[in-house]
């Protein structure tokens, strides 16, 4: 059933690429699984997601349009856990998947969370897939107190958990940034379409901190400066141009403007280093970065990031076309502000904190990033435990980058135990 568009909530600034951009060569998807100690038992998991959809009702949007805008609206329908399918991060579908933005699939001790970036980012799927785990593990019998760490499924909903955070950080005055030249991007034989093949790595926290506190920087700048160094390395032995190396990674924008928001808040910095301008060694490449990264989380900075999709959205002539125009013009901005702009992504969901009691059975967090046809090879990291599981996501045969980076890890003193690849 249709909602009045009353009812509905605009896309925030970043949001509104999505719909025009997303499709089967860039699903805009990510996903989060959670590796249970035991078999998941699928009664009480469709329980657990209803009870936990019924709580978090800005998670229970479907993407309406009308002849000016697209719009998330309510679904009065409770979704559906189904067995996993044989590729991950498949594109949302209206017919298999309900209406709903994202999904909640199984497999053995493993509970999948895909959804679709318009809805929300990784720190809004976190809390919904939190509580979750805290309804199901109760429906099993186990007892799990109340927590600050989780929201708990019987909480009033906080209408700020539907507010558009966005516009706590927008400041018109502040002049939106300019994107540079297009980025060094890998090339290789495709996959099948819809297949993304994923290597599951981990690595011990203690030993992965002990390098970062010797080198002077945080796990996030040195996995950046790995990732990018064996992008570098990739770029020498081969026949390609010597363009840019760019590492696109995620910036949650909650650390500054606290707020309850579920949406998607969050946006990227790119550190990045020229070939052109000469050599880089490792020690060049992670100095660049940290202090590219610190730069480019400065709050000012942030505001001029945001204000490149802001600024389009407060255009009035704009604002006044149809729909499919602006379709149009948001694909043509895509390609100058996304994926042709920077070489791969490395996202970091920080390190995931349950209750004791709920921790005790959770073996491991994972997460994926959706297929781009531009950018055929990503990386996500996930910290839980004593590890830090990586994970790469590719639509190649040959998983390049993923070799290199986590051969440097090896050659650097952190080892590296591969879990699980398909």
């Amino acid at each position: 059933m249709k909602k009045s568009l009353s009812d509905c909530y605009h896309l925030d600034p970043v949001g509104t690429f999505y719909p025009s951009v997303a499709g089967t060569s860039h699903p805009s998807m990510f996903g989060i699984s959670a590796v249970l100690f035991d078999t998941i038992q699928p009664k009480f998991l469709q329980q657990a997601l209803e009870r936990t959809a019924a709580r978090f009702t800005s998670m229970n949007l479907g993407l309406q349009e009308d002849f000016f805008h697209y719009y998330l609206c309510p679904i009065e329908e409770l979704p559906s856990a189904s067995a996993a399918a044989a590729s991950p991060c498949r594109p949302i579908s209206k017919r298999t998947d309900q209406g709903f933005l994202y999904r909640v699939t199984y497999q053995a001790r493993t509970i999948s969370f895909e959804f679709f970036h318009v809805l929300t980012d990784s720190s809004g799927a976190l809390t919904f897939i939190k509580t979750l785990l805290l309804c199901y593990e109760r429906l099993l019998g186990n007892s799990i107190d109340e927590s600050s760490l989780i929201v708990e499924p019987d909480s009033p909903v906080r209408s700020s958990e539907t507010e558009e955070a966005a516009t706590l950080s927008t400041f018109p005055s502040a002049p939106p940034s300019r994107p540079g030249r297009r980025a060094f991007h890998i090339s290789g034989l495709l996959a099948p379409q819809e297949t993304l093949h994923v290597i599951c790595a981990s690595v011990e926290l203690s030993v992965l901190k002990d390098q970062c506190h010797s080198l002077g920087v945080s796990i996030t700048e040195y996995l950046a400066a790995v990732y990018m160094h064996a992008l570098y390395q990739i770029q020498q032995r081969g026949p390609f141009r010597q363009k840019p190396i760019r590492i696109s990674i995620p910036a949650d924008l909650r650390t500054f403007y606290p707020t309850d928001s579920m949406r998607a808040f969050s946006l990227f910095i790119r550190p990045e280093i020229d070939p052109r301008l000469g050599t880089y060694t490792f020690e060049e490449i992670l100095r660049h970065v940290h202090h590219s990264i610190r730069f480019d989380r400065q709050k000012k900075h942030l505001a001029s990031l945001i204000n490149i999709p802001a600024d389009l959205q407060r255009h009035r002539l704009i604002r006044r076309m149809p729909r499919l125009i602006k379709d149009l013009i948001d694909t043509v901005r895509y390609r100058s502000l996304g994926d042709h702009y920077h070489s791969g992504m490395l996202f970091n969901t920080g390190y995931i904190s349950l209750p004791k009691a709920l921790a005790r059975c959770v073996e491991r967090f994972d997460m994926i990033i959706g297929e781009s046809r531009i950018n055929t090879e990503n990386c996500a990291v996930t910290g839980f435990g004593r590890h830090l599981c990586i994970n790469f996501s590719r639509i190649t045969q040959d998983p390049v980058v993923a070799r290199t980076f986590l051969r440097t890890l090896s050659s650097q003193g952190v080892p590296v135990s591969i879990i699980s690849e398909y």
